[in-house]
């Protein structure tokens, strides 16, 4: 049988104990003046329960432990619906409680004999700053001291916080066993590498509807314009650069081979400021660059051919070295322009003399090619005729003698050839070196 003493120890400041032998020893509930009740101490600290030891609450399926105005702060708590009103959801949590410092600190405990804190180091928030975001999280003590509550909404507004992380990074499929995702200690954000470079680093390809480079001009500073010059420099430094076919090193050796340039070997304007990668936006405006400068070079040379042609026929000899005009199956000529009267001539080679007639060679060709025809058909029935007389002539007809043709034939014309290697179309004549 047990037996249990009480009573008051005059000898320890005239606490209220209960002992299983003698109140001053063996004690096992001790109430001080100031009603403070201690629970495996006689020296209870200054707050109405101190318990040191553990606490068991409720049976497993009930119990919870509440303060004053019943909120709940641990344990197995009534929660079912049908006892409930009002119901509303939390929303916006992220932001206030990204606001929230949680610090460790030391309790002044010299310097308020009452407080009693825990000795070391401690952790949690300054009710000040929560104050400011969740003024229903703080409350003032008897004694004028703002309190922080450690309870369920606090709990409550964490766990939204979580659920509002999760809405805007889905990380329900990640695998566990390697992160997905990397944050390193200077804000780099690695994706396939926990050792990102950059300032989102992607071990793996990235598809995307569309990526903007800012461009603003209030963006930037120090801007200056590319002169025709920096567009030539840029031209022959595309036409020496060096593409390449190439696996990265994360790759399978049964991956497509990808294209590309090697950064230690391309021009310097379109590489990273680390020197370690090729800007997109800078080499696609390395190319305009040099697209401008190839256009210019266009230009001239069509025009340098066009002033040729154009200047006269004697310019043109001293142009080219060799010329080709038609084919066997399309002989054709060329078109000159009388330089006084401005009148067109179309200078053709016709059973080996050069000849020419007014007017421009698609008329007068056509016109030429016409009658020739004619000139067949006729011939074809001259030809029937004279087998016709010649049959009249045996037969004893007289056959009247055809009238005299005048033939006019022009000496040739030679072209002094030159040793120039410039290649030059006329409509359909073609060159050759």
């Amino acid at each position: 049988t047990k037996t249990f003493t009480m009573g008051v120890d005059d000898g320890d400041g005239d606490k209220f104990k209960i002992g299983t032998t003698a109140i001053d020893t063996n004690t096992r509930l001790t109430i001080d003046s100031s009603g403070n009740i201690g629970i495996g101490t006689t020296a209870p600290d200054s707050i109405k329960l101190d318990v040191e030891d553990d606490i068991e609450v409720g049976t497993g399926t009930t119990g919870c432990v509440r303060d004053a105005d019943n909120t709940t702060l641990i344990g197995t708590c009534v929660s079912d619906v049908n006892l409930k009103k009002n119901i509303s959801s939390l929303s916006g949590i992220l932001g206030g409680l990204s606001q929230l410092r949680p610090v460790s600190f030391e309790w002044r405990n010299d310097e308020y004999e009452w407080l009693n804190g825990q000795v070391g180091i401690n952790y949690g928030l300054i009710a000040q700053e929560v104050e400011t975001v969740f003024p229903e999280m703080v409350h003032i003590d008897d004694k004028g001291y703002k309190r922080v509550a450690y309870d369920i909404a606090l709990s409550m507004r964490l766990l939204q916080g979580i659920k509002e992380i999760t809405s805007v990074i889905d990380m329900s499929s990640a695998p566990i066993a390697s992160s997905s995702i990397t944050i390193d200690n200077s804000g780099n954000i690695g994706i396939g590498t926990v050792t990102p470079a950059y300032k989102l680093h992607v071990i793996g390809d990235v598809a995307a509807t569309s990526f903007v480079n800012i461009s603003t001009k209030e963006a930037k500073k120090d801007i200056e314009y590319l002169a025709e010059t920096d567009d030539d420099d840029i031209f022959e430094k595309i036409k020496s650069a060096k593409i390449a076919k190439y696996r990265y090193n994360e790759e399978n050796n049964d991956d497509p081979l990808r294209i590309g340039l090697i950064a230690e070997e391309a021009p310097e304007e379109v590489l990273s400021k680390d020197k370690k990668g090729v800007d997109v936006y800078k080499m696609t405006t390395f190319l305009m660059s040099g697209l401008k400068a190839l256009n210019k070079k266009v230009e001239t040379t069509v025009s340098a051919s066009y002033n040729a042609i154009s200047s006269g026929y004697n310019a043109v000899v001293t142009k080219i070295s060799k010329l080709t005009v038609g084919s066997a199956e399309q002989p054709t000529g060329i078109t000159l322009y009388d330089r006084a009267t401005k009148e067109p001539y179309c200078s053709y080679i016709e059973n080996g003399y050069w000849k020419q007639q007014k007017g421009k060679c698609e008329d007068i060709l056509v016109e030429l090619n016409f009658e020739e025809n004619n000139t067949i058909t006729n011939n074809e029935q001259n030809t029937e005729t004279q087998n016709t007389n010649t049959q009249n002539l045996n037969e004893g007809q007289n056959i009247s003698e055809p009238e005299n043709i005048e033939t006019v034939e022009e000496e040739p014309v030679e072209l002094n050839n030159t040793t120039s290697t410039e290649e030059i179309v006329i409509d359909n004549a073609t060159t050759t070196n």
